[in-house]
């Protein structure tokens, strides 16, 4: 009797142990999805960053032919005002509204 008790504890031993062992996998899987996930957060993060400067740089470039192409006035550097704050005031609208619709904290897990 004592060897058939013995034989069901060693059986809930190895039960338990391999319990234990696909905890710890899943855990370890799943600490790398979670450090996958923040990576590509931020590479998500720092394409639209890249992408919002280029972006940027276009509009900018776009905005200095306008410039070139409007009448000069010596006090704003070549260019007339309303046209400069026009531009600028587009600009800043365009990247705002970009930010606010693509956000910055895409893939992040919050809290750790």
């Amino acid at each position: 009797m004592l060897r058939s008790f013995d034989a069901v504890v060693n059986r809930l031993h190895a039960a338990l142990d391999a319990t234990d062992a696909a905890a710890a996998s899943l855990l370890k899987d799943h600490a790398a999805l979670d450090d996958g996930n923040t990576q590509l957060g931020a590479r998500l993060d720092r394409a639209l960053a890249s992408n919002l400067i280029v972006l940027i740089q276009a509009h900018a470039e776009k905005s200095k032919v306008k410039c070139q192409e409007s009448r000069p006035s010596k006090a704003f550097n070549g260019c007339k005002q309303p046209l400069i704050l026009r531009e600028l005031t587009m600009d800043f609208q365009w990247v705002q509204g970009t930010i606010d619709s693509e956000g910055t904290d895409r893939g992040h897990v919050e809290g750790g």
